[in-house]
């Protein structure tokens, strides 16, 4: 072979070996790739997901520098600028709430201090259960949707098994006292009412006032105490409408005249 042969083939060899050295570097240049969709295949078989942008309008995303912990998520945290959680799931149950100081999306432990919501294991922070908006009431259901057990009206109403059919009994208190301050009390009904299972002395106090206390509403009522032992006692007793005295009255003791 002529030396000048042998000369212009290691010049085309040079040539071809500095075209492939700067790929790298022009297709560097070319960036941003724009493409129609983007598909990205599976490690195995033929299965695929592709990535296709739709809309009139186009818009950047910028992923962060670092990668996010277990659980994170990605959401927008500025124009363009996409961000993780700030924190990750600690609990099971664990929600998501919007922190509107911070610009942040947090994970909350439903039973922590820090949760906004209400949670039905219980909560360690304060809060309003029910609707501030008006006209609204609260219905509490129990074994079924249309089962009302109790209503909490919007104009401070309570009402408490008032429905014949979904109702049941009404048990309040234990052993400690049950008290009802500046408000009417009223057993109504076409059926007779009970009080059963009062233990103990029982008073009908009116307090500091010394107010009268009236038993009855009309003329046709009638008082009836059924005891094995009535005691009244009191700096006296008046009696201003007739009365009958049906059983044996005994007065007893020089001090207990029939006067």
């Amino acid at each position: 072979m002529r030396s000048t042969t042998l000369l212009a083939h290691l010049w085309r060899v040079s040539i071809l070996a500095v075209a492939l050295l700067a790929l790298p570097q022009l297709a560097s240049a070319q960036l941003p790739l724009e493409t129609k969709s983007l598909k990205i295949q599976a490690t195995a078989g033929t299965n695929a997901v592709t990535l296709t942008a739709t809309g009139t309008s186009g818009y950047n995303m910028n992923f962060p520098d670092t990668l996010g912990g277990v659980g994170t998520f990605l959401f927008t945290k500025a124009s363009g600028q996409l961000a993780w959680t700030a924190t990750t799931p600690s609990a099971d149950r664990t929600t998501i709430s919007w922190n509107n100081t911070t610009g942040n999306i947090e994970w909350v432990d439903p039973n922590s201090a820090n949760n906004p919501n209400w949670s039905r294991t219980g909560n360690a922070v304060g809060g309003i259960l029910g609707t501030t908006a008006a006209g609204q009431n609260i219905t509490f259901v129990t074994g079924g949707a249309t089962l009302t057990r109790m209503v909490i009206e919007d104009d401070g109403d309570v009402l408490i098994a008032a429905d014949a059919t979904n109702g049941g009994n009404v048990t309040i208190g234990n052993d400690n006292a049950v008290n009802v301050n500046g408000a009417t009390i009223a057993l109504a009904g076409a059926n007779s009412t009970t009080i059963n299972g009062v233990a103990g002395e029982t008073n009908i106090n009116t307090g500091a006032n010394s107010a009268d206390v009236g038993i009855g509403n009309t003329t046709t009522d009638s008082l009836k105490v059924r005891a094995v032992n009535t005691t009244i006692t009191g700096t006296s007793l008046a009696i201003t409408a007739a009365t009958t005295q049906t059983g044996a009255l005994t007065l007893g003791g020089t001090s207990s005249a029939l006067v």
